[in-house]
């Protein structure tokens, strides 16, 4: 049987692990974008995680069409947006403390930014782009709300699980399993939505 092939918009092993694990290795195989060749930098210059979830899948799909390859090309731009930050930081969730950052810098600048404040409400965005091998190009958003907890708890996960506590939870998503934190994430429901049309007659 041959497995439908996606080509993964992203140099991050956590995201790649996700899409592999929601969707399972039966029916389909991922690839990232560098096992293709890819190794440009992709401007992330948009104003929403649509537009740059959109210009990564772009970008990767025209790439491999100027090498003669028809694939599926998926990409997720996500995000932490925060009530009391003006949903900050928003599309620039993985460089917030800088270019350079690490996730520790990122949760740390987080939580200095929220030292005066009462309201910690937030909510993890997904916005996933999917361009079939024929160029159509499909649109799926995810959303978790939930909390921003005063330290990092759990070991898990990765950005800023830690500190991110769901809705009717007592865990943060670093403290849960990664069957528990795919049905509950934003990416998780993006990612179902895609499997949901995947499967669709």
């Amino acid at each position: 049987m041959n497995k439908q092939v996606f080509i993964v918009a992203t140099a991050n092993a956590g995201k790649l692990r996700e899409f592999s694990q929601a969707l399972g290795t039966e029916y389909y195989d991922f690839k990232t974008m560098q096992e293709m060749g890819f190794e440009r930098e992709i401007l992330e210059n948009g104003e929403s995680f649509a537009e740059n979830s959109l210009i990564k899948a772009k970008t990767v799909y025209d790439f491999l069409r100027e090498k003669g390859i028809k694939v599926a090309v998926l990409a997720d731009d996500s995000g932490l947006a925060v009530q009391a930050l003006d949903g900050a930081p928003g599309v620039h969730s993985a460089r917030y403390a800088g270019p350079e950052a690490t996730d520790a810098d990122n949760n740390a600048k987080l939580l200095h930014e929220l030292t005066s404040q009462t309201n910690r409400g937030a909510s993890f965005v997904c916005w996933l782009s999917y361009i079939d091998s024929t160029g159509e190009v499909y649109q799926f958003k995810g959303e978790c709300p939930g909390t921003i907890l005063h330290a990092p708890q759990g070991e898990q996960g990765f950005g800023y699980d830690p500190l991110f506590q769901p809705n009717g939870f007592a865990q943060s998503f670093a403290e849960m399993s990664v069957e528990q934190k795919r049905v509950l994430s934003h990416r998780g429901q993006a990612i179902s939505l895609l499997e949901q049309f995947l499967q669709s007659p």
